[in-house]
């Protein structure tokens, strides 16, 4: 199953689950936040992009480091 479609399924069903997006450099990682928040932020949820470092962050829109 399609990554993306299992975590808007779980969003949208009110399943209580979390995801650590891990890779190398230049997968796609904050491709598949970014689009993860514009579609939920489309629906209409609320949607809060949370990394582990500050260059992540950076490339979020909203992003924010978790010790913030």
């Amino acid at each position: 199953m399609d990554i993306f479609q299992k975590i808007i399924g779980v969003v949208n069903n009110n399943k209580g689950e979390m995801y650590f997006l891990d890779g190398y450099g230049r997968t796609g990682k904050p491709f598949m936040w970014k689009t993860l928040s514009a579609t939920l932020h489309a629906q209409h949820s609320i949607a809060l992009n949370i990394t582990s470092s500050g260059i992540a962050s950076l490339l979020l829109l909203g992003g924010q480091i978790v010790y913030s």
